[in-house]
Order: structure tokens, then C-alpha cells, then sequence
């Protein structure tokens, strides 16, 4: 690859790089606050609760990561919900 073309690909990289970067402070400025205040609301044993998953998770890996999927109140994980929902919305306007 000739010079030029791999100094032409870091720059790219580079702005891209740059600016996620700046989405994502911006996203933190928007969403701190509501996390402030959800766990404000929470009790502090589920806190507790939670950070010693969250530690275990950390050491084990694997299926113990699970504590950070978000379940809805039927039980099913969030991620499953909207495969459901699209799929459903997919078939409303096919037929």
C-alpha cells in the first residue's frame, strides 16, 4: 500500500475516532443524570446485590455477564424483545 493511501486511512480513522469520541461525551452529559436519579430510586441492598454480581461477573466471565441484560417483566431479555417486535412489524407491512 502506497504511502499516501495508509496515511489517508489513519487520517480517516482518526476523525471517525474523533468524533464517536465526541457523541459519546455528549451522550454521557444526557444520560448521567437520569442514571443519578434511577439509582437514587433503588434501594440500597439491590445495589449491593448488584455489585457483587457485577464483581463476580468481572471474575467469571462467561454467562455470569448476563447481569447486564435488561429482562422485562414477562422475563423475556430486552434484545429478544426486539427481534419479536421488528419481526412482527416486518410481516405487517409484507403482507
Amino acid at each position: 500500500m502506497p504511502l499516501q493511501n495508509l496515511y489517508s486511512t489513519y487520517k480517516f480513522v482518526a476523525k471517525s475516532l474523533i468524533g464517536r469520541w465526541k457523541k459519546a461525551i455528549v451522550g454521557l452529559g444526557h444520560s448521567k443524570p437520569a442514571f443519578e436519579e434511577l439509582s437514587d430510586r433503588l434501594k440500597p441492598e439491590w445495589l449491593e446485590e448488584w455489585r457483587e454480581q457485577e464483581a463476580h461477573a468481572v471474575e467469571e466471565r462467561g454467562k455470569s455477564l448476563r447481569i447486564y441484560d435488561v429482562t422485562l417483566p414477562n422475563g423475556r431479555c430486552l434484545n429478544s424483545a426486539v427481534i419479536i417486535l421488528l419481526t412482527e412489524n416486518l410481516r405487517a407491512h409484507l403482507c
